[in-house]
């Protein structure tokens, strides 16, 4: 009775930041009682916000993972001490769409970065259980397909990628995890900073390194998964009564620790080292990029200081969207993109303000897409109250439909719809509908003349429903609702049969026009001189007759010829 009158007048103020945030959202909205989710959803939240649990609970989550192995049914136990959060483990991969909604915005922001001079490349780190399946209970099998189908779909739309499960499992002496965190080890994160340095053309050659990495004894492996169990790990760190119970029933281990040191035995951080005069290369990133010395083994591998900016529970895009708003005008040469790549990062909900990075990325040339004997308005339908005119916006979007029959198209922004008009007495905002976790908001400020939708979600046929809406009651004069995209028409290659050889550079497209639409699935290969051809499926039920595929993923490379 006490205790319970002490919570309820005086909780404890924790609250679940970035992903752990949302899926508390998309719990309580779906909790009833009759199926006991929401019994459980209050436990959850007992357990968070309760004083006198967080006095009792570290010592007897403590005595009962001793004893059992066990603690929380959201921790699953492996063997050899190991830990896994359990939901982190995947996605279903019986369909490349599983992951496509998040690719197509991520190459969105890839073609985005390019027309500004800025060359991406992406860091998805793999889940634990990927990467240490003989660790894993005999009873779960991961879907080890998942990372493989992310990172291949990545690189098909011309998105440099890094395959970090692939240089983890090279090295499997190395113990790339932390067996009770969810994040890296030392070890894993100087793989991870070896391969960035690599994929950016940064690391220092063999016998040149101004500094060392060194190993330097061992620390208690206590990390955050023993806190979702309820146990403090600054006390198991400390030492004591709980971290004795733990070592001698083999649940708590030591972990090595990974030092960057100078020629004269002088322990260094990222901070020491120097950066270069243009700092041509920035790190946006999540709390990996914060965790065991990413950054020092960064700097080492490197012999620069490369600047990192992470945002700690800010999902994919936090820390992104962050610098971002401080302007493109210095961003640096190369952008390092960091994230977690697991079930919930990978839907589009993560990415679901992909509006609020466009708005700051405005280089690319959109132009109408016009090829010979093309009219401005060719197979464009717009249906919906948002036509050209004067309309004064309030909370309720105002909405339209674009339909474009028979056109395929990468899924990657290339091609997108212009509304163009004047944005007067406040800010708007354009939603692009879908299903709720795949929205974009895009907003649409005062004094801005257009605003791009892109065509990013997951058919390459599609129809575009958004609306227009304003907190502030702005009105908006729109004058035009127009196809365009962002590739150059001179360099549109119109195929009949057979393609000459040409060179292909970022902003030349393959366009494909056919009689009638396929009656089977068409796969579409464009070879080049060296390296890998460029293969795209186009479903028959696309209906498609004209495609329009970007070469952006051949980057330099000279076309040889076209096969269907």
């Amino acid at each position: 009775m006490v205790t319970g009158l002490v919570d309820l007048v005086a909780p404890l103020d924790v609250h679940p930041l970035g992903i752990e945030a949302d899926e508390l959202a998309r719990r309580r909205a779906a909790a009833n009682v009759w199926d006991g989710s929401w019994a459980r959803l209050f436990e959850d939240d007992r357990r968070w916000q309760s004083r006198a649990r967080f006095a009792v609970l570290p010592t007897w989550a403590t005595v009962l993972l001793a004893a059992t192995g066990e603690g929380r049914l959201d921790v699953v136990a492996g063997k050899d001490g190991y830990l896994f959060q359990a939901g982190l483990g995947g996605w279903p991969v019986d369909r490349e769409a599983a992951a496509d909604g998040a690719v197509s915005r991520i190459a969105v922001i890839a073609r985005r970065l390019r027309a500004v001079d800025v060359r991406l490349v992406v860091l998805p780190v793999p889940p634990k259980v990927l990467v240490c399946p003989e660790s894993l209970p005999d009873h779960v099998n991961p879907p080890t397909g998942a990372h493989r189908v992310f990172v291949e779909a990545l690189r098909a739309r011309g998105v440099e990628t890094i395959d970090l499960l692939a240089a983890f499992q090279a090295r499997p002496e190395r113990h790339a995890f932390w067996r009770t965190d969810t994040h890296w080890s030392a070890d894993g994160a100087a793989i991870a900073a070896e391969e960035v340095a690599k994929a950016t053309g940064t690391l220092v050659p063999t016998g040149e390194a101004r500094t060392r990495l060194v190993r330097d004894g061992a620390m208690a492996d206590a990390g955050n998964l023993l806190q979702r169990m309820g146990c403090r790990t600054d006390r198991l760190h400390a030492g004591g009564v709980e971290r004795w119970l733990l070592e001698v029933t083999g649940r708590l281990r030591q972990g090595a620790v990974l030092r960057v040191r100078d020629e004269s035995g002088r322990d260094l951080d990222d901070r020491d080292l120097a950066g270069p005069p243009d700092a041509s290369i920035v790190l946006f990133g999540t709390s990996f990029t914060e965790a065991s010395g990413f950054k020092a083994c960064l700097g080492h591998f490197s012999g620069r200081r490369i600047r990192a900016e992470s945002m700690q529970g800010g999902g994919a895009l936090g820390a992104f969207r962050r610098r971002l708003r401080r302007g493109v005008r210095h961003l640096p040469r190369i952008v390092v993109w960091e994230f977690p790549l697991h079930r919930p990062m990978v839907r589009a909900s993560p990415l679901a303000k992909l509006g609020d990075l466009l708005q700051h990325l405005r280089g690319v040339a959109y132009r109408p897409m016009l090829l010979a004997g093309d009219t401005p308005d060719r197979g464009i339908g717009v249906w919906g109250a948002l036509t050209p005119g004067q309309h004064a916006l309030g909370t309720t979007p105002i909405t339209a439909t674009v339909r474009v029959p028979g056109l395929f198209h990468s899924r990657d922004g290339t091609v997108g719809v212009r509304l163009t008009g004047a944005m007067t007495g406040g800010a708007g905002e354009i939603v692009v509908y879908g299903e709720p976790s795949r929205r974009i908001r895009l907003p649409w400020a005062a004094g801005v003349p257009s605003v791009v939708v892109p065509f990013c979600g997951l058919g390459g046929t599609e129809a575009l429903t958004f609306g227009v809406h304003s907190a502030t009651g702005a009105t908006l004069d729109l004058t035009r609702v127009e196809l365009v995209w962002d590739l150059d028409p001179g360099r549109a290659l119109t195929v009949v049969s057979g393609t000459p050889p040409m060179p292909v550079a970022d902003g030349a497209a393959l366009v494909i026009d056919v009689a009638a639409a396929p009656d089977r699935d068409l796969t579409v290969i464009a070879h080049a001189d060296r390296g890998p051809s460029m293969t795209t499926r186009i479903p028959a039920a696309a209906g498609s007759r004209r495609l329009v595929l970007s070469l952006g993923e051949l980057r330099g490379r000279n076309l040889k010829g076209v096969r269907l």
